[in-house]
């Protein structure tokens, strides 16, 4: 009996063999697949947005802390830096890795206001052959004003008028000019009746 124990032992110690190993899943490293601004330069009190994006990531940070993040793989939100910024972007897993980018927002000088053309008006739409018409403007940010055609009289860049006397239909173009360039435009027509 006890050899038969022996042999059934040693038959099963023969056996046995180390449980095979199962391979783990090798997980991505977390990463920051964009971060950027557009623009990279603004002026002054406008805004730029900040674009992000993320790979395998629990959290992320923003510093400074301007606005709410969360993984996402592409994310935009808008920021007012009143000067020039470098933003940090930071992701993190839950293995304790982390990775971090950052963008630049510049910001120039405020840009001049641009200007507006309040009101033009016009004494007459449609006149006989001979008669004067009256053009004005009121215009606010202006640098300069012209109109044409006509005759100016009084002009400041904030309104004036000019005079003339056509003898077609004529369409009367004012053109505001800021100090940075811009402009504005408005028209006005007089219809010239035939004198027949």
């Amino acid at each position: 009996m006890r050899r038969w124990i022996t042999s059934v032992s040693l038959a099963l110690a023969g056996c046995s063999q180390p449980a095979p190993k199962i391979a783990q899943p090798v997980r991505a490293p977390v990463s920051v697949t964009q971060f950027y601004s557009v623009p990279v330069r603004i002026a002054q009190g406008e805004r730029a947005e900040l674009c992000y994006g993320v790979d395998n990531a629990t959290a992320v940070r923003l510093s400074p802390p301007v606005e709410r993040v969360w993984p996402a793989l592409s994310r935009c939100f808008e920021v007012r830096p009143a000067a020039a910024t470098r933003y940090i972007l930071t992701a993190t897993d839950s293995q304790g890795g982390s990775a971090s980018k950052s963008a630049i927002v510049e910001v120039g000088p405020a840009r001049p206001a641009a200007p507006h053309i309040v009101e033009v008006t016009i004494n007459k739409t449609e006149i006989a052959l001979g008669e004067p018409v009256v053009v004005c403007y009121t215009v606010r940010n202006a640098a300069s004003v012209t109109i044409t055609p006509g005759h100016a009289s009084d002009t400041t860049p904030e309104r004036g008028c000019v005079t003339d006397k056509p003898v077609v239909t004529t369409t009367y173009r004012v053109i505001a000019t800021g100090v940075g360039g811009q402009t504005d435009s408005e028209r006005v027509t007089v219809t010239v009746r035939s004198s027949r």
